[in-house]
């Protein structure tokens, strides 16, 4: 069904209104105006919302299971003309995940891995897949050698390339490490929009949500960067509990982490094994 603005606003928040809520609670929150700088790197994303694929619940409670939504936002544009989006593959970072602390949001945090951060050490299994037809006929989980779920991916599809699109899925708990000092986690998750079967992608065949481009993924398309890790990846917050307070004199006011999926975790899995490889 097509959406009007005020219906987005509505169902997205209104991307000023958002910043400036969140600039409010982050002076007046002492533990958190050390996570500035993703934090305004998180502010900025959102303003840009309405034309990037994103997660409808941006922040989620961790301590739960959570249904979501990643959001089509528009298709794919070749020559002028507009054409749908027929397939998807969604990411999490799970092989050799990038890691920044939002004390230092330009260097790799090379010391620190998820294992320091959450009880299992890694975000496999988050993700599920939850079963839906209205875009895509044909769905499945992506999984890795040892069968933990990683992502998931969709074809057979037509997505109106004027329409917003909702593709349906669910995370699992997370469970912060009470001697970490992340205050909260947030997961970049890789997303190709494809409007074409082709590959590798170009300009007018998909739109790609990725950290920067890599040895497969060469050209630079709608929310991709070129070498430094940015770019315009989904992003998707777990807070850690309140009941779960960091120690400040180990960690002082704490940090947030970023997660990025590597160029490697990139390569070998965003591609749909004999669809789109």
């Amino acid at each position: 069904m097509r959406r009007g603005v005020a219906d987005l606003r509505r169902r997205f928040n209104h991307p000023i209104i958002k910043i400036q809520i969140f600039t409010e609670k982050l002076m007046k929150n002492k533990m958190l105006k050390l996570a500035l700088s993703s934090s305004l790197m998180i502010a900025c994303t959102v303003t840009v919302s309405f034309g990037h694929t994103s997660i409808e619940k941006g922040q989620i409670d961790p301590k739960t299971m959570q249904s979501n939504n990643v959001v089509i936002a528009h298709g794919c544009t070749d020559g002028g003309k507009k054409i749908p989006v027929v397939a998807q593959s969604v990411l999490f970072p799970t092989v050799n995940p990038i890691l920044f602390r939002s004390t230092d949001p330009e260097n790799p945090a090379t010391d620190l891995t998820l294992s320091d951060i959450l009880r299992s050490g890694t975000l496999a299994n988050i993700p599920q897949m939850i079963q839906s037809k209205e875009i895509f006929k044909a769905q499945r989980e992506k999984k890795d050698a040892a069968g933990n779920v990683i992502g998931f991916e969709s074809f057979n599809g037509k997505l109106s390339p004027d329409f917003h699109g909702f593709v349906p899925f669910a995370t699992y708990p997370v469970a912060f490490k009470p001697e970490s000092c992340a205050l909260r986690l947030v997961v970049k998750i890789a997303v190709a929009d494809i409007c074409k079967m082709s590959f590798p992608p170009r300009k007018g065949t998909a739109n790609l949500w990725i950290p920067r481009i890599t040895s497969k993924f060469t050209e630079i398309l709608d929310g991709t960067n070129t070498t430094k890790v940015v770019g315009s990846p989904a992003s998707l917050i777990f807070e850690r509990p309140a009941t779960m307070p960091i120690d400040s004199i180990t960690c002082g006011e704490g940090y947030d982490v970023l997660v990025f999926p590597s160029d490697e975790d990139v390569d070998a899995n965003l591609p749909i094994k004999k669809r789109w490889s």
